[in-house]
């Protein structure tokens, strides 16, 4: 089954496309923002679990590939916005996003707002503060249709209008 996707956005220079934000500004269809960096993240639900324990091994992958940069790609499936908002606090907290250069993130299954909190407040929040590319609402995670995205690759995502392509090499 083929959904319609309509791409969220801020970038850089505060250009966005999301309701809930003071700035609207859409991109037109010719224009092209592209950056790149070495792809890791996934579930939520899932990372902020391993936060902190022996299994989390991310800031050194991070320091590893700091040359390269990191592309966050994320996306809840059982977090609801609140939920969401404190795993983006813990895992900037915990040094994860130190050297980010984007962020992919996937749409929410459970993205309902609360208490006047939406899933992109709660995700720009925190993303919003290290200047980079957030790309929301992406063909990522638990929701079809699903792209998957390989952990730990080369990517370069471009995005232009309502289309984004992830190009991925293996080095």
């Amino acid at each position: 089954m083929t959904e319609t996707s309509v791409i969220k956005y801020i970038l850089p220079n505060g250009r966005t496309n999301i309701e809930s934000l003071a700035i609207e500004n859409n991109l037109h269809g010719t224009d092209v923002i592209e950056f790149s960096g070495r792809l890791l993240g996934g579930c939520m639900d899932c990372l902020v679990n391993l936060l902190g324990t022996r299994y989390d091994g991310t800031v050194a992958f991070c320091e590893k590939y700091r040359e390269d940069g990191i592309l966050w790609m994320l996306e809840a499936c059982d977090l609801n916005v609140m939920a969401i908002r404190r795993a983006m606090w813990q895992m900037e907290q915990a040094g994860w996003f130190r050297h980010v250069k984007g962020f992919l993130f996937g749409r929410a299954l459970n993205g309902q707002p609360m208490m006047d909190l939406d899933a992109y407040q709660a995700v720009l929040a925190v993303a919003a503060k290290y200047h980079v590319p957030v790309l929301m609402d992406l063909d990522i995670g638990h929701l079809s249709p699903m792209m998957p995205l390989v952990v730990g690759s080369m990517a370069t995502v471009t995005l232009q209008g309502n289309y984004v392509k992830v190009e991925m090499e293996y080095r």
